[in-house]
């Protein structure tokens, strides 16, 4: 881990950090401010701005959906770099990341704008899941890290597949939802056939190693029971479920798609 990480620049380290710690930051200081000015941020489904395809990704006005939202982004993004930082991959996953924060909430906006209806959208969830959506890639990239024990990253659509089937199960959508779960456990079968994982030796990894692992495909794959509740009626609103579909499904795009940018973008590493 050591040699892989040698090169990296102290400002390397300084953008990780604003990718992890700043977009929590930024959600507590907008609801620090006046409900007006929050509710002035979001997200009109009639009459849209279009600074509010972005910036309504930063307002939440209860504290327990701030509360849910910021640790839910801190979990994920939290286990996601330590894949990514154990397996030497933290530029990948800054990049990925860096995307999923910039991009993906315009993105998010402009399709959940695509079903009419009469209400205003806020909240980081979308987004949250996104952060949720890179982990299943980095769970294979650090296995392919792992000496002797066999998978890549092109093997990661088994586990995102797993998570759909815990969204068909999760969402109250009725019959759509076993259809769902169905479809995606018989792809994640059919996928998963011939992924070339020794389970033996990932018994004899070294302390935390394994751990970690499990933690990865915890979060990746469990997290929609928590994103995809059976009541989606919540204090002042729903749970947008759409939105929350749609961020697992792109935020596991750009890190999947980049496998090599990752280390020469944003910021480079050291001669020393």
């Amino acid at each position: 881990m050591g040699s892989a990480l040698r090169g990296e620049t102290p400002l390397g380290g300084l953008v990780d950090a604003c990718l992890l710690v700043g977009p929590p930051a930024l959600y507590l200081l907008v609801f620090l401010t006046p409900s007006e000015a929050r509710l002035a941020l979001t997200l009109s489904h009639t009459a849209p701005s279009y600074y509010a395809l972005y910036t309504s990704h930063f307002v939440h006005f209860t504290a327990a959906h701030l509360v849910a939202n910021v640790v839910g982004y801190l979990i994920a993004t939290t286990v996601g770099y330590l894949l990514a930082r154990t397996a030497g991959a933290r530029g990948r996953y800054r990049v990925a990341l860096f995307v999923i924060v910039t991009v993906l909430p315009t993105v998010l906006s402009a399709l959940n704008l695509v079903i009419p209806r009469s209400s205003v959208g806020y909240g980081a969830s979308g987004v949250v899941m996104g952060a949720v959506g890179l982990v299943p890639v980095f769970v294979f990239v650090y296995l392919d890290h792992l000496p002797r024990v066999g998978g890549s990253v092109e093997n990661a659509p088994i586990l995102l597949f797993c998570g759909f089937a815990i969204v068909g199960i999760s969402a109250p959508i009725g019959w759509l939802g076993a259809g769902i779960t169905a479809a995606a456990l018989l792809s994640a079968v059919l996928y998963g056939i011939e992924i070339p994982i020794d389970f033996k030796s990932l018994t004899a990894l070294p302390p935390g190693h394994l751990e970690l692992l499990i933690a990865g495909v915890l979060i990746g794959v469990g997290y929609p029971v928590v994103a995809f509740p059976p009541d989606p009626h919540v204090q002042g609103g729903l749970v947008n479920l759409y939105v929350h579909l749609l961020g697992y499904a792109f935020g596991f795009i750009p890190a999947y798609l980049t496998p090599g940018v990752g280390s020469n973008v944003l910021v480079a590493t050291s001669k020393a």
